[in-house]
């Protein structure tokens, strides 16, 4: 069964990444280009969303909290990006930890953006300053060498939406290295 799903998950973010490159000529409007607030990144965001804050992050708000999508995205060293992997991977201290962040029931696969691997981590959230309860995440970490990682984090409330935010990691792009 897990790889049915994983065959029908590809074929869907295949198909939503050639619908918004143009594939199709049906297709919806071009997603706009942003750079992150280093100017270090790229990517191609729908007009749905609108930039959070001022550190990287965009959300498409339906007037519900949590917001129906929401990510955060910047260019960190490895060692930053290695630790972001681990807190992911942290066994859950269960309920009594106030403000800790927990995901169970992960998952993790990888997936080519921009011509570099990058691991995908699926996750169930729970816990932090939200007090969410089981809100589905995606982590996706695309290593870029002595450059760093982008770390690309974000969650969802529809499981269709896990597809948009992959195809918009798949805009990401290297265009500088960070300034030191």
């Amino acid at each position: 069964m897990r790889a049915a799903v994983t065959a029908v998950t590809l074929f869907a973010v295949l198909t939503a990444l050639g619908c918004r490159t143009g594939a199709s000529l049906d297709a919806a409007p071009e997603w706009p280009t942003v750079f992150t607030p280093d100017s270090a990144l790229t990517l191609e965001v729908p007009r749905a969303y609108q930039e959070r804050n001022a550190y990287g992050c965009w959300n498409r708000n339906d007037g519900h909290w949590p917001s129906a999508a929401d990510f955060c995205l910047s260019l960190a060293s490895a060692e930053e990006a290695e630790l972001r992997l681990a807190s992911w991977r942290l066994p859950c201290p269960g309920s009594s930890q106030a403000d800790a962040s927990c995901f169970e029931e992960r998952r993790e696969d990888t997936i080519v953006v921009g011509g570099q691997r990058a691991l995908v981590v699926r996750a169930l959230l729970s816990g932090t300053i939200g007090h969410y309860r089981r809100l589905p995440a995606v982590l996706i970490l695309i290593p870029y060498g002595p450059a760093g990682s982008a770390i690309f984090q974000g969650d969802h409330r529809e499981p269709e939406t896990y597809i948009e935010l992959v195809a918009i990691a798949g805009s990401i792009r290297l265009v500088q290295a960070p300034h030191e």
